[in-house]
């Protein structure tokens, strides 16, 4: 099958599941934003983005269960596959019970950093880390193993399951703490039908094995662990910065509103997403069997410039109109800002597809570059407390352009060689 065919069916798989799961997603926004208010509403913008903090171990176990997934697909080794998930998933078991216990403990001092009021509500959100990060597992298994489809159905399920259990808990009187509540509930649902559709997948296979050829060992697994972590950590830092630094230095109202006007302008990531994890696994394959795929990520790329593109036009045409459907009334004061919000996700999409690309073909410089520009933008903005929102963006918006910019640069000396012959091949 032609690569670009290929990353365009998976893509589109994908993309399916993405989007359904995207639309619940942005019904539970909309709905807790309007049942919630601007000012609890920003409390659960800024519980989620810190639990996505605390949980940033999940990039890194998807791209290691992904990667390695993928090469033992590559050679059609099921029962490797198999063995792989079932050890994995036991160390990130044990490994999650410890990051839980860490997190509970930072409740006091993450609620007073973030001017976050309800420490129960934090709590219930946390109490999901282990469901989550075991999850992430199951769904790098499918993801390496390009069952895109069964993938789309556990997104699905996980936002759909925590609409419902989020608007049950608020309306017996749960408030906030119901709606971080459905996380757990949620994760449940969504992990419950990924172990019915793998054990379905691998049934049959040994769960003891030799290791071979191809199975990486425990250091192997480890060294590709590390880089993949810090790279997510600092994805997750950079994608969740507005909102935290919106807690931080603004009202509880404001910060409330601005949440709104991101999480529309992040509808960008979560549909230029799915291009990214086909083509991740994809380049692994081909890498391991030694074919070339600048094609593959130049496709990549393409499809996330036109997808966000399209977004950006709506966002500037229509951005009162958009944020007063899925919000209301009382968000519309920073209504103005989607734009510039949204080419912030539009670079963070990039930076993503460039950090997983690297990743898939064991490149980790750029891993420093991420997390020192995000340094500088948290010391900056520190130092030079913005006197708005909008200030705030514009500060964000070039530091986001000058990393993709650096990372543009990285890739052109990394395939020079290759792009020379691309181009002047007759």
């Amino acid at each position: 099958m032609n690569r670009i065919t290929a990353l365009l069916k998976g893509s589109a798989v994908i993309t399916f599941g993405t989007v359904i799961g995207g639309i619940l997603s942005y019904v539970y926004s909309s709905v807790m934003g309007r049942m919630l208010g601007p000012a609890d509403f920003g409390d659960l913008g800024a519980i989620n983005s810190y639990f996505l903090l605390t949980t940033a171990i999940s990039g890194g176990l998807l791209t290691v269960t992904m990667y390695f997934v993928s090469n033992l697909f590559a050679k059609k080794d099921i029962a490797g596959i198999s063995y792989f998930h079932q050890k994995f998933s036991k160390v990130v078991v044990l490994g999650s019970v410890l990051i839980t216990m860490l997190a509970l403990f930072s409740i006091p001092y993450a609620s007073k950093f973030f001017a976050i009021n309800n420490q129960q509500a934090l709590g219930l959100a946390l109490s999901s880390i282990v469901l989550a990060l075991v999850l992430t597992v199951n769904r790098g298994v499918l993801q390496g193993t390009q069952r895109f489809d069964q993938l789309a159905v556990s997104n699905i399920t996980e936002y759909l399951v925590k609409l419902i259990a989020a608007v049950i808990f608020i309306k017996v009187g749960m408030g906030l703490s119901g709606a971080t509540f459905s996380i757990f509930i949620g994760s449940l649902g969504a992990l419950t039908l990924s172990w019915v559709v793998l054990k379905r997948m691998l049934k049959g296979e040994t769960t003891v094995r030799s290791k071979g050829e191809y199975f990486p060992q425990k250091r192997e697994v480890l060294l590709y662990f590390l880089p993949a972590l810090a790279s997510n950590f600092a994805l997750l830092l950079l994608m969740n910065i507005d909102v935290l630094l919106a807690k931080k230095f603004f009202l509880p109202e404001i910060a409330g509103q601005y949440v709104a006007v991101s999480t529309v302008a992040k509808i960008i990531f979560y549909i230029s997403g799915p291009i990214t994890s086909v083509m991740f696994p994809l380049i692994a394959a081909q890498r391991s069997r030694g074919e070339k795929h600048v094609q593959t990520l130049f496709g990549a790329i393409l499809i996330t410039l036109i997808g966000s593109g399209v977004l950006l036009v709506l966002y500037a045409l229509f951005d009162r109109e958009i944020v007063r459907v899925l919000y209301g009334n009382d968000y519309l004061e920073l209504a103005s800002l989607l734009s510039i919000s949204a080419v912030l996700v539009i670079s963070l999409s990039l930076v993503n597809l460039m950090s997983q690309y690297f990743l898939s073909i064991q490149r980790y410089w750029f891993i420093a570059e991420m997390l020192v520009i995000g340094l500088i933008l948290i010391t900056y903005t520190s130092l030079k407390i913005p006197q708005n929102v909008a200030v705030l963006l514009d500060q964000l918006r070039l530091g986001f352009i000058a990393l993709l910019g650096v990372m543009v640069v990285d890739y052109l000396i990394l395939k020079r060689n290759q792009l020379k012959s691309l181009l002047f091949q007759r």
